[in-house]
């Protein structure tokens, strides 16, 4: 497990999907002690959602450094939980209440560090 806490000082973080073709998005990006997550709104609709489920290999950048990673969509509903309440901890600066439910149209991902040991995150 790779910690990824350093991200909480940047608000967006750029997605790369699709290596033979590149494609970024910017997006919010936010981590727990578990993973590096970023989030989809209406993830159906988006393209590059389904070019990350067709080849989960990715990069990130976040702030001036640029991360090898694989993209996970998170399906289960305990880690989907997972994701969403670290989401709302980094941009709410607290729990989300007991109740707070993240909408179904919104997709979560999970990033995971894919290159060298010796390269391995620890901020910037």
């Amino acid at each position: 497990v790779r910690d990824w806490s350093f991200s909480d000082a940047h608000s967006r973080c750029l997605v790369e999907v699709r290596p033979e073709d590149p494609h970024s998005v910017t997006t919010s990006c936010f981590a727990d002690e578990v993973a590096l997550y970023v989030p989809a709104i209406m993830g159906d609709s988006k393209r590059w959602t389904h070019w990350a489920l067709d080849d989960p290999r990715a990069r990130v950048k976040i702030g001036d450094a640029i991360y090898p990673v694989t993209i996970e969509r998170i399906e289960d509903a305990a880690a989907r939980r997972r994701a969403a309440r670290a989401g709302y901890r980094k941009y709410h600066g607290q729990d989300p209440p007991e109740d707070w439910e993240t909408p179904e149209d919104r997709w979560y991902f999970r990033l995971t560090w894919r290159g060298p040991d010796d390269e391995a995150p620890d901020g910037p």
